[in-house]
């Protein structure tokens, strides 16, 4: 980046054996852009670009990112028109960072992509909050064209995955509860569940078989971090709670090698450090780590 207005919100390894990291770049006081970054495996810069477009000319934050079947990227986000109202939105690149389409979708005014994939069968999904915060999503074919949207009983989707016979969103429900919901591949709801007071932010696919989740909870007046394991049904199989004393953040969970899970979030602390929490596949604590070097004068 160039200022102190640039920030990444995702991160996605490339098949290339890289990564490439999505966010917005302040062009300058007026205007915020998509970006995007391309590195190899060290991190070595291999390309960037920032796409703007005339229809938002004061804001576009892209918030979530996938590298698709044929090398190019899908970015999605939240752009402001010059009404200004605000958007849910997708933007298709190809390999070489070259813009496809940029489309929004849904009504307007405080709509936000917060995730996106690809289905095996080609189609993409996005999906995040509508206006009067209601969760959204949206498929939509290589070209960006609807082929269908819904609006869902809940306040915000936040991430969501393939599954057999369809789609499963995690995110916070009505009554602000923990809350899983399964669509089939049209986008009608197979089934509901809510696991307690909190917010799921992200959700990713077991090998051998359902899901795990993570979030935060509700605990002893506090928000605690969340880990849920859970059959393809969305039954418990098991949760974990990791108290950390104040109240932290959890952004992302990954699933290791080896079976186990990994937790990234911060604290909220006047510094905000990063916290990592690595587990083994029943999501007992293997070890914490709370990054607070500040040698360089960087504050998170």
């Amino acid at each position: 980046g160039n200022n102190d207005h640039d920030y990444f919100y995702d991160v996605f390894a490339t098949a290339e054996g890289g990564y490439a990291m999505a966010g917005y770049s302040g062009i300058n006081d007026q205007q915020e852009s998509f970006w995007l970054v391309v590195t190899d495996a060290e991190g070595g810069e291999i390309w960037q670009r920032i796409y703007a477009d005339e229809r938002f000319p004061r804001s576009a934050r892209s918030y979530s990112l996938i590298q698709t079947d044929d090398g190019g990227f899908v970015l999605g986000g939240q752009v402001l028109d010059r009404t200004p109202v605000r958007h849910f939105s997708l933007l298709r690149v190809d390999a070489e960072g070259e813009r496809l389409w940029w489309r929004t979708y849904g009504m307007a005014a405080a709509s936000v992509c917060l995730a996106v994939i690809e289905l095996k069968s080609g189609e993409f999904v996005g999906c995040g909050r509508a206006p009067l915060r209601e969760a959204y999503a949206v498929m939509v074919d290589g070209d960006g064209n609807v082929l269908w949207d819904n609006t869902y009983a809940g306040r915000t989707f936040y991430a969501m995955r393939e599954t057999q016979g369809g789609l499963l969103f995690a995110g916070t429900d009505n009554d602000a509860n923990r809350w899983l919901l399964k669509t089939d591949f049209d986008g009608e709801r197979l089934w509901s569940r809510t696991y307690g007071p909190g917010i799921l932010y992200s959700l990713v696919s077991c090998p051998e078989g359902g899901f795990a989740a993570a979030g935060i909870m509700l605990f002893e007046n506090d928000y605690a971090w969340f880990l849920l394991r859970i059959n393809d049904e969305g039954e418990t199989l098991w949760t974990r709670v990791f108290n950390l004393g104040e109240r932290e953040q959890l952004w992302c969970l990954t699933r290791a090698i080896d079976g186990g899970f990994a937790m990234v979030g911060q604290s909220s602390t006047r510094s905000s450090e990063p916290i990592i929490i690595r587990t083994d596949s029943a999501g007992n604590e293997q070890w914490r780590r709370i990054d607070n070097n500040h040698d360089e004068g960087i504050r998170w």
